[in-house]
C-alpha cells in the first residue's frame, strides 16, 4: 500500500535522509522547507504553518 507522507526539512539533513527512506519503500513524500520543497514555507511563523497545511492538502489530492 503507497501511503502520502509530509515531511518537514527535507531540503537537507534528517528531513532528507527520512524522504529517501520513504521514497525507497515506494511511498509518496510531500516535502516541506524553505526551500527545494513541493511546499516551501517557514513552519516558524503561523502564516507558513497555514501555508504548508494548505498547500499539502492540495497536493494529497488524486486530481494534483
Amino acid at each position: 500500500m503507497v501511503r502520502t507522507f509530509a515531511v518537514s526539512g527535507t531540503a537537507s539533513g534528517l528531513g532528507l535522509a527520512v524522504r529517501a527512506r520513504l521514497e525507497a519503500a515506494g511511498h509518496r513524500v510531500i516535502g516541506v522547507d524553505l526551500r527545494d520543497a513541493e511546499v516551501t514555507a517557514d513552519l516558524s511563523t503561523p502564516e507558513g504553518r497555514a501555508r504548508s497545511e494548505e498547500h499539502t492538502s492540495e497536493l494529497q489530492s488524486p486530481y494534483v
